[in-house]
């Protein structure tokens, strides 16, 4: 098997960056037991450490940012991403509290191989705001590792099984022991014998290292050696996206609003992707310290998966909004999705010639127009089990049709006008020209009986009539587009 190892060496810091309204390049560090555990490079420049304390780091760096360490927000946003790992294999697996493992053997020839699976992955994290360090390797102890020693990736795209074994033992010889897994006082031991490098331990004759080491160490060896195999427990993909965004300053204009509200329909974006699906309705939740919210829905004519377009669409939902004070939260949730499907959009626009920015499909128009007007202002045609003409179609509001914009006003082959008078006018048959046979329509027995004879005609203007006949005599009942 082809293990991949995905390790954030940065997630916990990543994490509190999400929270900041501003992005503002200052230092900043991540703190645990008042000990600094990660920082960003303008902190590294400034010559803070990690493991110096905190008020070390203040003595030089006055103006230092710093954040409490949250374990249990780690592993939500570990959940987060493996969206952008499902994309690749259903084999994903949570690797300690900063790492994803993923098997790929079976995705080499469907993506191109490792190189390109390495490449896409890491291009999605890093949009999502992370830095990531990967490498692979025939166990995936060996391929986290690896990873945390941020060696070079030397297998090839398709590597054979005496390849990845051989290549992926020379990679460990060149590994710190900082980088595995091994429990502190372990360490502490092999560092006092001179050992620093885990090729080193894996050399020596297993028999006198178990006599010397408890049966953690020797477990160890033998998983990243591939000599035993415990399957890892596997991640699902959650079936319903909900994500929460906590903002360190309080947002009092809905400007601010746009970078958070970006990140987070970003991570919608990343979900859907995972299951081939487009959101046809999401709910945007903004809430301040004293649990004042306000609740904005979205729906979508077609699913969707445009993040500007939803960006678009949610905006401009917000304009007629009054927002709660001080918003310090953000919650976004997928509502309803529906796989994608290709919709052709050609054809001259609406409107004449308009700037492409404004130029948009039949589609994006509808959203916007029921985004601004209300979800009652836009009606759609549908069919009813019923010949009668006045009778046989009906408007219902839109979203109660969802993802159909094709309602047919019809259910047979023959034409009916697009304007149907609510009440029939009656006419002297010289003035029309009949152009079509007769449509027997006889129906109502229940209720209204009507026998009707129709037909297609043109008035002497040369506009297409729909005409009938019954016992009364000759009536215009609507007109062709």
């Amino acid at each position: 098997m082809l293990w991949l190892a995905v390790y954030f060496p940065l997630l916990g810091l990543e994490i509190c960056l999400r929270q900041e309204t501003r992005q503002v390049r200052r230092p900043r560090v991540l703190v645990e037991a008042q000990r600094i555990v990660m920082c960003n490079a303008e902190a590294q420049r400034a010559g803070i450490q990690v493991g110096s304390r905190l008020a070390t780091a203040y003595s030089l760096v006055g103006k230092l940012v710093h954040y409490s360490r949250n374990p249990k927000a780690e592993r939500i946003r570990l959940e987060n991403l493996i969206t952008t790992a499902y994309r690749f294999t259903s084999t994903v697996s949570i690797a300690g509290t900063d790492a994803l493992l993923l098997e790929v053997q079976g995705s080499l020839a469907l993506f191109g191989g490792l190189h390109s699976i390495v490449s896409q992955i890491k291009t999605e994290l890093e949009s999502r705001g992370h830095e990531v360090q990967m490498n692979a390797a025939n166990t995936p102890q060996a391929a986290f590792a690896i990873a945390r020693a941020n060696l070079p990736l030397k297998l090839s795209d398709f590597p054979t099984r005496e390849e990845l074994e051989y290549t992926s033992y020379l990679q460990l010889d060149d590994v710190p022991l900082a980088c595995t897994e091994l429990p502190p006082k372990s360490l502490e031991r092999l560092y006092n014998m001179g050992l620093t490098r885990l090729g080193e331990i894996i050399q020596l004759p297993r028999k006198e290292l178990a006599t010397r080491f408890n049966k953690e160490l020797m477990r160890y060896i033998a998983q990243v050696c591939g000599d035993i195999y415990e399957p890892w427990p596997r991640v699902q993909l959650e079936e319903k996206f909900v994500a929460d965004l906590h903002i360190t300053d309080p947002i009092r204009n809905k400007v601010f609003l746009e970078h958070p509200m970006q990140r987070l329909t970003e991570e919608l974006i990343a979900w859907l992707r995972t299951k081939y699906e487009g959101t046809t309705g999401l709910r945007w939740r903004f809430e301040n310290f004293e649990h004042q919210r306000c609740d904005v829905e979205l729906r979508f004519a077609e699913p969707q998966a445009t993040p500007e377009v939803i960006l678009k669409l949610s905006h401009l939902k917000l304009e007629r909004l009054e927002l709660p004070e001080d918003v310090l939260s953000i919650r976004l949730e997928n509502l309803t999705s529906a796989s994608m499907t290709t919709v052709e959009v050609g054809g001259p626009h609406l409107f004449g010639d308009v700037d492409a920015a404004y130029a948009a499909g039949p589609t994006e128009l509808l959203d916007r127009l029921t985004t601004r007007l209300g979800r009652e202002a836009l009606q759609v045609l549908c069919s009813r089990d019923d010949h009668r003409p006045e009778y046989a179609g009906r408007s219902v509001v839109s979203e109660d049709k969802p993802h159909d914009p094709k309602v047919s006003f019809l259910r047979t082959g023959n034409k009916r006008p697009l304007w149907l008078f609510s009440q029939p006018t009656r006419i002297e048959l010289s003035q029309y020209e009949l152009l079509s046979r007769r449509e027997r329509v006889q129906s109502g027995w229940w209720e209204q009986m009507l026998a009707r004879d129709y037909f297609v005609a043109r008035n002497r203007h040369g506009a297409y009539c729909w005409l009938f006949h019954d016992d009364r005599g000759w009536y215009l009942h609507g007109y062709f587009a």
